[in-house]
């Protein structure tokens, strides 16, 4: 890749008696660092091409004509992932990368990673009498929906009770006195679901439920992962597709609302 140059200007050059001005902006050094000059930047009928060449190599040797360092160009996401669903709740979505081959695939989607995905949704101050309208229920969204809902077969006032436990069974569901918790979306995926519960200790009756999920899959490809992740997130590729090995480490999504879906770039590898 050719690089511009910097160093005293212009280029003076004498030749059999004539003296020729070079501007820097026609000069160029290549991968070798050899110096290449654009005929265009030189004057009409200019001859001694081969000792022009010879002398903008004695003043790249001693250092009079060297590349100029370029700017360094912001580098993009090399994939996005995206929420599997619209809504804040996705908001704390955490996605982490823990090993990454050593080069990118020929297919690009064939890279093998090892990669988790972790899903906390934690609802404080809750009352009783709210429980429903805050969490939802599968048939009605609540106003701030997460991994898990009320079950219909919860009353109106339920008396929650303290504990922690994994959804289970057919309608993958876990009782705590009887307030009835259930999985936002029926999947087999959701009886990883973790549930917790725990009872304020003030006066007022509060209670908070923590739903947790992790989804990890082990040297996958990237083109499998919406297939391991997919419950909770899934990639994206940018536009042009993957053109670099993603870093390690951990992104958070972010952006997610009633109608958009948290995202969050994981750029190249250093």
């Amino acid at each position: 890749m050719a690089s511009p140059v910097s160093g005293r200007s212009p280029i003076d050059f004498f030749s059999e008696g004539t003296q020729y001005v070079i501007p820097l902006s026609g000069i160029t050094l290549n991968d070798k660092n050899e110096p290449v000059v654009d005929t265009k930047a030189l004057p009409p009928g200019f001859v001694p091409m081969a000792a022009l060449v010879d002398w903008l190599k004695h003043l790249v040797e001693r250092g009079e004509l060297r590349a100029t360092p370029t700017a360094t160009l912001p580098v993009g996401p090399v994939f996005f992932f995206e929420a599997a669903e619209p809504g804040a709740a996705a908001n704390s979505l955490s996605v982490e990368i823990t090993k990454v081959a050593e080069k990118l695939a020929d297919t690009a989607t064939d890279t093998v990673v090892t990669i988790k995905a972790l899903a906390v949704n934690t609802w404080s101050g809750l009352l009783p009498k709210d429980v429903r309208a805050v969490l939802g229920t599968r048939a009605r969204s609540g106003l701030r929906p997460g991994l898990v809902v009320v079950a219909d077969s919860t009353p109106a006032l339920p008396a929650p009770a303290a504990g922690t436990k994994s959804l289970a069974g057919d309608d993958q569901s876990a009782s705590f006195g009887d307030l009835k918790l259930q999985s936002a979306r029926k999947d087999p995926v959701a009886l990883g679901i973790s549930v917790e519960v725990k009872l304020s200790e003030l006066a007022n009756g509060t209670f908070e439920v923590i739903a947790t999920l992790e989804l990890a899959a082990a040297d996958v490809k990237l083109g499998e992962v919406d297939g391991k992740l997919g419950y909770l997130v899934r990639l994206r590729p940018p536009e042009g597709g993957i053109t670099g090995l993603p870093r390690l480490g951990r992104v958070v999504l972010n952006g997610g609302a009633d109608a958009a879906r948290a995202q969050a770039g994981v750029f190249p590898k250093p």
